[in-house]
C-alpha cells in the first residue's frame, strides 16, 4: 500500500485528480514546485492518515477545501505560492496536531489572494511552531485567541489588510523568535509587555499605522538581531536603553516622528550593529558614534533630519566611507 508519494520539482501539469482520495494509506503528498491548475479536489479529506500535504509554488486557482478540516493527522500543511482565494476555513482548527501551516503569497494582480478575517478557531492549534499567512489579502484584527499558541516560535502576518491594535494577548508568545507584522493598517502604541518575548530574533513592525513611544521594555530583548519600525508615526525620543540590545545588527526606525537626539548608549553596539537607519525624523544634536569604533557598520542613514556639524575628528574617515551620511541636512 502507498504510504508516501512524492513527485515534486518536476513538470507536471493539469489538475489533481480527484481520485487522489482513494489512496486512504497515504502520509505524505508532495506535489510542490510544478504546474498544476485547477482545484484542490475536496477528495483530498479522505487522506485520514496524512502527515504531510505539500502543494507549494503552483498555479492552484480554489478556495481551501472544507475537507481539509477531517485530515486531523497532518503536522505539516503548504499550500504557499499558488491562486488561492477566499476564506481559510473554520475547519482548520480541527488539525490539533499540525506544528506547520504555511499559506503565504497567493496573490495575482490583487485579484486572488485568501481574505476575510483569520479565523478564531486558529486557538486549538496548541502544536503549532509556524504559522507563515503573510502576502495575502487577510483583513479584520489579530484575533486574541492566537495568544493561546504558547508554542509558536515563528508568525507571518505581513503584506495583508490587518487593523486595529497589537494586542497583550501576543505577549503570550513566549517561545517566539521571529514575529513579523509589517505593511497592515495596525495602529495604537506597541505593547510594553512585548519586552516579555525575550526569545525574539527578529521583529518587524515597519509600514503600519503605529504610534506613541518605542517601549523602554525593548531593552530586555537582549538576543534580537533585527528591528524594523520604519514608516510607522512614532515619536518621542529614542531612549538610551536601546543601548542594552547587546546582539541587534539592524536597526531601521526611519520615516517616524521620532525627536530628541541620537543617544550615546548605541556606541555600546559597536561589535554587533551593521545597518542604522534613523532617516526622515527629527533628530537633532550630533552623532555620537563613538569616536569611529563601529566596526561592522555597513549602512548608515540619517538623511532628513536635523543633526548638528559637530563630528569627532577620528569620523572623518567613517564618513567618507558612508555616502547617505553626506545627505544629511548638516548645520
Amino acid at each position: 500500500m502507498l504510504k508516501f508519494l512524492g513527485l515534486s520539482f518536476n513538470q507536471f501539469y493539469g489538475s489533481i485528480p480527484p481520485e487522489i482520495g482513494h489512496l486512504t494509506h497515504l502520509k505524505l503528498l508532495s506535489f510542490s514546485k510544478n504546474q498544476l491548475s485547477g482545484l484542490i479536489p475536496h477528495e483530498i479529506g479522505r487522506l485520514s492518515s496524512l502527515n504531510g500535504l505539500s502543494l507549494y509554488s503552483n498555479f492552484l486557482k480554489c478556495s481551501i477545501p472544507l475537507s481539509l478540516g477531517n485530515l486531523t493527522s497532518l503536522i505539516y500543511i503548504g499550500i504557499s505560492n499558488n491562486l488561492l482565494f477566499g476564506l481559510i476555513p473554520n475547519e482548520v482548527g480541527s488539525l490539533k496536531s499540525l506544528s506547520d501551516l504555511r499559506l503565504y503569497n497567493n496573490t495575482l494582480k490583487n485579484m486572488n489572494a485568501l481574505s476575510g478575517s483569520i479565523p478564531d478557531e486558529i486557538r486549538n492549534l496548541k502544536s503549532l511552531l509556524n504559522l507563515q499567512l503573510d502576502n495575502n489579502t487577510l483583513n479584520g484584527s489579530i484575533p486574541l485567541s492566537l495568544g493561546n499558541l504558547t508554542n509558536l516560535t515563528t508568525l507571518y502576518f505581513s503584506t495583508n489588510a490587518l487593523s486595529g491594535s497589537i494586542s497583550n494577548e501576543i505577549t503570550n508568545l513566549r517561545s517566539i523568535s521571529d514575529l513579523q507584522l509589517s505593511e497592515n493598517t495596525l495602529d495604537g502604541s506597541i505593547p510594553l509587555a512585548l519586552g516579555n518575548l525575550i526569545k525574539l530574533v527578529v521583529l518587524d513592525l515597519s509600514i503600519n499605522k503605529l504610534s506613541g513611544s518605542i517601549p523602554l521594555s525593548f531593552a530586555s530583548l537582549t538576543s534580537l538581531t533585527t528591528l524594523y519600525l520604519y514608516e510607522n508615526s512614532l515619536c518621542d525620543s529614542i531612549q538610551k536603553e536601546i543601548g542594552d540590545m547587546k546582539s541587534l545588527s539592524i536597526l531601521d526606525l526611519s520615516s517616524n516622528k521620532l525627536n530628541g537626539s541620537i543617544p550615546l548608549s548605541l556606541t555600546n553596539l559597536t561589535n554587533s550593529l551593521k545597518v542604522l537607519s534613523l532617516s526622515s525624523n527629527n533628530i537633532v544634536g550630533e552623532i555620537p558614534l563613538g569616536h569611529g569604533k563601529f566596526s561592522s557598520l555597513i549602512q548608515l542613514i540619517l538623511t532628513n533630519n536635523e543633526l548638528s556639524r559637530q563630528l569627532s575628528p577620528e569620523l572623518g574617515s567613517l564618513i567618507m566611507a558612508i555616502p547617505d551620511l553626506n545627505q544629511d541636512h548638516l548645520e
